[in-house]
């Protein structure tokens, strides 16, 4: 494997693999800062755990994603990589893999991990199967948080914050477990046959799995990065050695992408220490992954989402968010993606219709969208619509999220408050001042009692 330079030296000609007008450079590791904060309830917020703006953070936040987003996209690179023992490439375990993830692309967590059991039975020294059988398990504890959205990955200070949900024990010990249990597998082949690419590159993987849930699990940036950097190493030595090994190119275009958009008191120090990236390239490599990687388009596409969404190429980000909807229908987080994106491009009757309709599925209880809790959704895409000035439909989700008993005290709270302003704004000032009153006779969060009596005095009017 390719070591990082001590010295942070510039990356020397020696240092540079091209393939045809693609360059790769090894170069150091580099510490970041990071920071972060939560937004409280705002009269003209934006959606809470589904829709948050993403304009506020742009630049800043290139860099304090890095470590989340490098690993959480590029970290299920190594599914059903090219085989790592004759026996091993058959079109039964590609096809086996390949199921597994189609179940936890589509939510369906315990299809997943019964579909890696059963692989792990049949294939017992493949480093995969207990690697995904960890990410399966990072995956369900992320969706349990609600933390599985677009929004949070383009603006993602809040997985550096830590916060009182705790991974239930048992899973949390199986995910270590399994991660072990790949890297060995990984060690053990790398024993046998010093090199081997592919061993290389699940071992890369598990490191990059382990980056992931430092950073969205226990909100350790420290061992985020240095698990991150490993997993970095390793992806950029399989590249310099085979330069059309593109499962790797998810890893290296966001490093591209994320040096070039380091805030420039940080660049100048990067480029003295070798760090050079351009946008351009990150772009690049990505959507090579997407045409010729073998395993990992998904992965590159759904990372063009978040990085298009970021640049504000908006149609690529919709092509993209559109197409993963379309292949994994059962994964409502995939089409509310496309919801964000109408959203962003001022399209709000797409947006409208997009989470109508997820609320629509839910409420309905089609297949997985069960999982929808609708009590605080309602809430949320209410204030997403209200935003967009849909005001007849949000008025309709404040309502009904008000009306539902499984909706938790503080939404159920802004929710009378909302729709006061929604009252207001259309007019009905009467109807608002019940609702102002209402907010009085429950528990009061986000100071939304102070703002209820404030309007109380005067009718609500939206600040441009």
């Amino acid at each position: 494997m390719p070591q990082m330079s001590a010295t942070h030296r510039p990356p020397a000609a020696e240092d540079r693999t091209n393939y045809g007008r693609l360059t790769f450079r090894r170069s150091s590791g580099f510490a970041l800062n990071f920071s972060g904060s939560e937004e409280p309830h705002s009269s003209d917020g934006g959606l809470t755990h589904f829709g948050k703006s993403f304009a506020s953070t742009a630049r800043m936040a290139s860099f304090r994603f890095a470590i989340s987003i490098t690993i959480v996209f590029s970290l299920v690179s190594g599914l059903a990589n090219p085989l790592l023992a004759q026996n091993l490439k058959t079109a039964e375990f590609q096809e086996g893999a390949t199921k597994g993830f189609d179940h936890v692309y589509s939510l369906d967590y315990e299809d997943a991990q019964s579909a890696f059991q059963n692989l792990r039975q049949r294939y017992p020294n493949h480093p995969g199967p207990p690697l995904y059988l960890a990410l399966t398990l990072w995956q369900r504890e992320l969706f349990r948080r609600q933390d599985l959205g677009v929004d949070r990955f383009v603006a993602p200070e809040s997985f550096l914050q830590a916060s009182g949900r705790q991974m239930p024990a048992e899973e949390r010990n199986a995910f270590f477990r399994y991660i072990g249990e790949s890297q060995a597998s990984c060690q053990a082949i790398l024993k046998d046959k010093p090199g081997d690419r592919d061993a290389r590159y699940f071992l890369g993987a598990a490191h990059g799995v382990l980056a992931a849930f430092a950073v969205t699990i226990d909100h350790d940036k420290r061992e985020a990065f240095r698990q991150g950097k490993k997993a970095y190493q390793y992806h950029l030595g399989i590249v310099m050695e085979q330069p059309d090994y593109y499962d790797a190119y998810v890893t290296l275009g966001l490093y591209e992408y994320i040096v070039a958009n380091l805030p420039w008191y940080m660049k100048w120090i990067a480029q003295i220490a070798g760090y050079k990236g351009t946008e351009e390239r990150g772009f690049q490599y990505l959507r090579l992954a997407v045409t010729k990687s073998q395993f990992v388009s998904v992965n590159a596409r759904a990372m063009l989402v978040v990085l298009c969404l970021r640049e504000k190429m908006y149609d690529e980000a919709l092509e993209n968010a559109q197409f993963l909807h379309r292949r994994y229908p059962r994964n409502f987080q995939l089409r509310l993606n496309v919801a964000q994106i109408f959203k962003e491009m001022n399209r709000p009757d797409q947006a409208a219709d997009v989470y109508m309709k997820v609320i629509a599925d839910a409420e309905a209880r089609t297949p997985n969208y069960q999982k929808v809790p609708l009590g605080s959704f309602r809430y949320n895409v209410g204030k997403a619509l209200m935003n967009m000035d849909r005001l007849e439909l949000a008025q309709r989700l404040f309502t009904a999220a008000i009306q539902d008993p499984t909706t938790a005290d503080r939404e159920r709270a802004l929710s009378y408050l909302c729709l006061a302003e929604v009252l207001d704004l259309r007019g009905n000032r009467q109807q608002a001042i019940v609702n102002y009153q209402q907010v009085l006779s429950v528990a009061n969060f986000e100071d939304s009692h102070s703002t209820a009596q404030g309007y109380l005095k005067r009718p609500y009017r939206r600040v441009r």
